[in-house]
């Protein structure tokens, strides 16, 4: 039989994942460091060529130790991935089975309606509230009563921020998991991290691409309660965070922050 026929129904009309986009004024959807990596994460890279040749830690414990210190949070509260796609696509694949519903702000991550086709969801976009200033509708985000409610704050591609009280009545008053993507954590002054650390069904996730100059080498975080991480990481699965990589996130985490 051809693969067409062998392929689930839903998927075969996915197309590869591209960056490519028409060209505009301001795009604020990349937002890498222009600097580059920290000296103390490329100096990381070079002393630990020799690693190369074995496999990570399972679960990037190291890592974890770092990032918890630098948040003020526990290890436990701490999942690493391959990227923060892969976070997001192991929190996906891990809280709503096939059929249910995802929703969110348009536009926002290319990422997160291909995540919603490829783990068989139901992708509910909406739009967002121009009469307060692009602020995310969080009445219209609950009335969807979605498994999965995500908000990305300050948003990709708009850059703008979701306001405090409309974050605060999706936390309080959704109905299954919410995802608060905060990649541009350190462009800003106002932080989840020790929140989601209290709410069973809160997770924020990071990233070491942006301000961290880290992009090429696929390094992402997601904070939650230990039960929330754990269920993560038994869908992430282990050996997501390269050695090479550990140690570059690591480096500027001990050294420069």
């Amino acid at each position: 039989r051809p693969v067409s026929e062998l392929v689930r129904p839903s998927y075969r009309a996915i197309a590869p994942y591209t960056s490519n986009r028409e060209p505009v004024r301001i795009d604020l959807s990349d937002n890498r460091n222009q600097l580059g990596p920290a000296p103390s994460a490329a100096a990381a890279l070079s002393a630990g060529l020799e690693q190369m040749a074995h496999y990570p830690s399972h679960y990037s414990a190291r890592l974890k130790d770092k990032i918890a210190d630098y948040l003020g949070v526990r290890a436990e509260h701490v999942v690493t991935g391959c990227g923060s796609d892969d976070v997001l696509d192991s929190a996906v694949r891990a809280f709503a089975a096939e059929g249910e519903s995802i929703t969110f702000s348009e536009p926002t991550f290319a990422m997160i309606p291909h995540l919603a086709v490829t783990n068989a969801l139901s992708a509910r976009p909406l739009a967002f509230d121009a009469a307060r200033g692009w602020d995310i509708d969080a009445e219209a985000l609950l009335a969807e009563r979605a498994k999965i409610t995500y908000v990305c704050s300050p948003n990709n591609p708009t850059g703008t921020l979701a306001s405090p009280d409309a974050i605060e009545r999706v936390i309080a008053g959704a109905e299954g998991l919410v995802i608060l993507d905060d990649a541009y954590a350190e462009f800003h002054d106002v932080s989840y991290a020790r929140r989601a650390t209290e709410e069973s069904s809160l997770l924020v996730v990071r990233t070491f691409s942006k301000a961290f100059g880290l992009a090429g080498m696929r390094i992402g975080y997601g904070i939650g309660s230990p039960e929330l991480v754990a269920e993560i990481e038994k869908s992430r699965g282990p050996y997501k965070v390269g050695v090479l990589s550990e140690r570059a996130a690591c480096a500027p985490l001990e050294h420069e922050l």
